[in-house]
């Protein structure tokens, strides 16, 4: 379409401009045909037929239909010639001539292949190779001109005059200050897309008349197609066909500034994921009809007027019968003059308007169903596809059945679709088939129950390109507040937003199973960043891989960078798969205390700190990137070493710190662990390896394992001062033969521990069962240890269950008499977890009082109040709770404790939780600790202690959330709580 024009000074050789309406298209353009009659040149006369188009304003004033309009055009323009025309013959010409083809200003017909040369003194396209090109242009038999763009950001416009087009589009990128970016003159434009691609158009002076359309083509159609994404941002239409505008895969964002966003006389969505943003106008507009039958429609209209999808004045049809829409518009989210048909039903009687939100998914019969509508609220779901929420109960929706994309269109029975959901009785249910999703993350976060994901094909989820979100512009690509489980043969790549602070690709509170698939997770650039964070991983088929990003820092403000593979606080399992991790490179420079890590693997921590092992088996790859700075660190496989808490300095003062936990990492199977470090240690600490397995280590000092060799004597340098270190382990099944008719001894080898009626004999080939007690102020103990004829048993040779002290020994192994060693834990430790009531605490400062005094003397008891412990709240029993009081105190064992501080993150994401009754001994409040908790409206501090509490420790709670304090503590207790940040409206009530 040519550029806007107000005004014209005609010339004497030109007729006057006729004003005439060839298209009504209501809201959006009126087209005017300019004609003029040249000099006679020859034998032949010219006529030009200009397409113009005029401001909105002009287009109201103009409201006859296309047909009448088009007929009176035919007529003027055959009466005009006629009448200026001597009778002598002429020819008709619109713009004779050869096709040409400019990118850049250059006309790129000339030559097959085009290479940038940026080391020109004025930067421009020279001629190239079929190895070395940034264009390629062709024209195939056909007449059909093709025009690659490929792999380069100096792009500024591109014109094709008069010619059918194929422009591919691979990961270029093009940006125009002075035009619409593509601009097409032919009956018809093809844009296939590769890779990432970018396409920015603004006006660097916003008073030019000039059109800054993404894509436009003025007289004929526009097809969508490829794998690969296309990222649009336009003063202009970010799209604009003249005819038909299509999309049929791949990936497109679309965002005008002052205009819709994708406008055709026809929009045909049939497949791919399609985001659109317009702000005061439309975000998907189509004169006479607009037809969605599959992939992911994704429409804002914001502002006063905007419309998420419309259909003109004049539309002859308006249909969804596939895909999943989410509509939203500032006036309405749905705008047609007629019905809305939804899988031949209609949403309204008559029409769309008054609905804001509308969310519309197909069913797994591939029909397209209302889920939402609503004027006035934004749907809040339980699962999250993009940025916007899987509908959980609402009406139209049978969360029984399978919902996603499907597609109409599909051949056969089988529907196609990207995604799909469902609710199960475990959880929630998700497929991606070939998904590419760019605008959101994929989340289950605050639900209870688990999300399986069912993995077909190639998936990404990049969100590589979100740099400004809300909540601190933090956000991952996979959350889940529980299990997750990746099934299936496909693969997915997830990437990570860039964060102001943290960037975690998979975030997964709970633990990641993996039966098959290939799954990646990259971490966006941030202070630190992880590619894959959770409890436990276990890997049976496939594989995890987890990639932090690379990152250089130059300045005061970040005091570390980190960049790490994967955190996984529980273990890891790969038995019959891989998990591999990868830290990025990372620098920082500019101040006197700043550090870089860089590690592969990260283990420990977490819910899990009091633990002393950290199990890792299979085949697990840890790998540690460049890390440079102040102080720095490169690892291949870490230990998380110290827990945060508060601990007691001398005096009376009651500072936060940390305390140190050992934690080692323990090897119980048959495994091939490789730690890898570019700089320093391939691991942070020594190894525990199971001594009935057979173990050969390969250490080496180049970080590529080219000069690793056997070491028969390993000892704690092995492993932290060489680069590569490869422990392999193996075991051998062990052969018992059993005797017959006799029976066996058992002896109990106990330590602050009694037997349960154990039976003091066993027999070959009977299983032996019994059972252990702990004595007061003891725990039972994690594992025992049983030999048999003298010969110990490996682990996974009996059972025992350290919640209730039973245990089995399979009557395959009674050979021989039987001797079974434990000891009771000590509970009143630093480091003890144990859950009272409806929360889970862990021990902070042991207790030296071994009974509750209730003595009437208040010296007796103020005496036995000095002798209490300490304990932290790590966390609820469950999530479900609405209503919870931290005591004051709790007793374990006959050991009494004063609750003194609740851990980071204790009660993240319990979506339920309303109440909260802070204890009279708490002092501290760490943070996150009650993040995410949505419906919590009412904090009470029951005592006068609190000193700290940490960043955003209630900032996400329901707005104008309740915070009730002591009258004697309120400006201390005002003043912590403003610190560590309030949700919106929050009160602060002394009482």
């Amino acid at each position: 379409m040519a550029s806007k024009i107000r005004s014209q000074e005609k010339k004497s050789s030109e007729l006057p401009w006729l004003p005439l309406k060839v298209n009504s298209k209501h809201r959006f353009f009126i087209d005017l045909y300019k004609m003029d009659i040249s000099e006679e040149t020859g034998a032949s006369n010219v006529i030009k037929i200009h397409l113009i188009k005029v401001e909105r304003e002009e287009r109201k004033m103009l409201t006859r239909s296309k047909t009448s309009a088009r007929i009176l055009v035919l007529i003027l323009a055959v009466a005009t010639v006629m009448a200026f025309t001597p009778l002598t013959g002429w020819t008709q010409e619109a713009y004779a001539g050869a096709v040409t083809v400019t990118v850049n200003g250059i006309d790129v017909s000339t030559h097959a292949y085009w290479k940038w040369d940026s080391t020109l003194e004025t930067p421009t396209y020279v001629e190239g190779t079929s190895e070395n090109y940034n264009i390629h242009y062709s024209v195939d038999n056909s007449g059909v001109v093709d025009l690659e763009l490929k792999d380069d950001d100096h792009f500024t416009s591109v014109n094709i005059s008069y010619a059918n087009c194929l422009v591919k589009l691979d990961n270029a990128k093009i940006n125009s200050t002075d035009s619409s970016a593509i601009t097409c003159d032919g009956e018809s434009l093809t844009i296939q897309m590769a890779g990432k691609n970018y396409i920015m158009a603004s006006a660097s002076d916003e008073n030019t008349n000039n059109s800054y359309h993404g894509i436009i083509c003025t007289q004929g159609a526009i097809n969508i197609t490829g794998t690969g994404s296309l990222n649009i941002t336009a003063r202009d239409c970010a799209i604009n066909a003249g005819t038909q505008l299509t999309i049929q895969s791949g990936s497109v964002t679309a965002t005008s500034t002052n205009y819709d966003a994708l406008e055709g006389e026809d929009v045909s969505i049939n497949g791919g994921r399609v985001v659109a943003n317009a702000n005061g106008y439309a975000a998907i507009a189509g004169f006479s009809s607009v037809s969605i039958s599959g992939g992911t429609v994704i429409a804002n209209g914001t502002g006063a007027s905007g419309q998420g999808i419309s259909l003109g004045m004049m539309g002859t049809g308006f249909s969804i019968t596939g895909g999943a829409v989410y509509s939203y518009g500032g006036d309405t989210a749905l705008k047609s003059s007629g019905p809305v048909s939804i899988d031949s039903g209609e949403i309204t009687s008559n029409t769309a308007a008054g609905y804001k939100y509308v969310t519309i998914l197909s069913d797994n019969t591939g029909k397209a169903k209302l889920a939402y509508a609503s004027a006035e609220k934004k749907p809040n779901g339980l699962l999250n596809i993009g940025s916007l929420e899987f509908i959980a109960n609402q009406t139209g929706i049978d969360l029984s059945n399978v919902y996603g994309d499907y597609s109409d269109a599909a051949i056969g029975v089988t529907h196609s679709y990207s995604w799909s959901a469902q609710k199960t009785n475990d959880g929630y249910a998700l497929t991606l088939n070939n998904a590419y999703i760019t605008d959101g993350e994929v989340s289950s976060s605050g639900t209870d129950g688990d999300l399986t994901v069912d993995l077909i094909g190639t998936n990404i989820i990049d969100m590589s390109d979100l740099s400004d979100l809300e909540d601190g512009g933090e956000a991952s690509a996979v959350e889940s507040s529980n299990d997750i489980t990746f099934n299936g043969t496909g693969s997915l790549t997830a990437t990570s937003n860039p964060g102001s602070e943290f960037s975690q690709s998979l975030f997964i509170e709970g633990d990641i199973f993996v039966n098959g698939p290939d799954v990646t997770g990259i971490g966006g650039v941030s202070a630190t960043s992880i590619g894959v964070n959770a409890d436990s991983i276990i890997v049976s088929a496939g594989s995890l891989t987890g990639i932090g990003c690379d990152f250089e820092y130059n300045g005061t403000e970040v005091k570390n960078l980190a960049s790490g593979g994967i955190y996984a606080a529980q273990g890891i399992d790969a038995t019959g798969g891989t998990v591999t991790g990868k830290g990025g490179n990372v620098s920082i420079e500019g101040g006197t205390e700043q550090a870089a890590y860089s590690y592969g693997i990260i283990l420990g921590g977490g819910d899990n700190e009091e633990a002393t092992t950290v199990p890792v088996n299979g085949n697990v790859t840890g790998i540690g990137g460049i890390a440079s700075g102040t102080a720095y660190g490169s690892y291949g496989i870490g230990i998380e070493e110290e827990t945060e808490g508060t601990e007691e300095t001398e005096g009376t003062e009651e500072t936060e710190g940390t305390e140190e936990t050992e934690v080692e990492m323990y090897i119980s199977k048959a495994s091939t662990i490789t730690a890898v470090s570019a700089k320093d240690g391939a691991f942070t600490n020594v190894p525990k390896i199971d001594s009935k397995l057979k173990t050969v280590v390969k250490t080496g000092t180049e970080a590529d394992g080219s000069d690793a060799v056997v070491v028969s004597a390993p000892d704690e340098s092995t492993y932290t001062e060489n680069k590569y270190v490869q422990i392999t382990t193996t075991s051998a099944p062990v052969l018992i033969n059993l005797p017959t008719n006799t029976n066996y001894g058992v002896t109990l080898d106990l330590t602050d521990l009694n037997g349960q009626n154990n039976s003091p004999n066993a027999t070959p080939g009977q299983d032996y069962k019994g059972k252990l007690d702990s004595n007061n102020g003891f725990g039972l103990p994690d594992k025992i240890s049983i030999t048999v004829g003298g010969t110990a048993l490996t682990a996974d040779q009996f059972t025992y269950d350290p919640a209730t002290g039973e245990f089995v020994i399979p009557g395959k192994y009674i050979n021989g008499a039987i001797v079974i060693k434990a000891a009771g834990s000590n509970t009143n430790a630093s480091g003890v977890s144990f859950t009272k009531s409806r929360l889970k605490y862990r021990i902070t400062k042991p207790s030296t009082h071994a009974a509750t005094v209730t003595s009437k003397s208040a010296t007796v008891r103020a005496a036995a109040v000095s002798t209490y412990g300490e304990v932290t709240v790590i966390g609820p029993v469950k999530k479900t709770y609405t209503e919870l009081t931290i005591p004051a105190k709790v007793t374990l064992n006959g050991y009494v404790y004063k609750v003194r501080s609740i851990s980071a993150k204790a009660f993240r994401s319990n979506a339920n939780l309303e109440s909260v009754t802070v204890g009279k001994y708490v002092r501290a409040i760490n943070r996150s600790a009650f993040s995410q908790c949505i419906k919590l409206e009412n904090v009470e501090f029951a005592g006068k202690d609190m000193t700290y509490i940490g960043k955003n420790a209630f900032s996400t709670c329901a707005q104008g959330c309740e915070f009730n304090v002591p009258a004697s503590k309120f400006k201390a207790y005002k003043k912590l709580l403003l610190a560590s940040g309030l949700p919106k409206g929050a009160e602060i009530i002394k009482y």
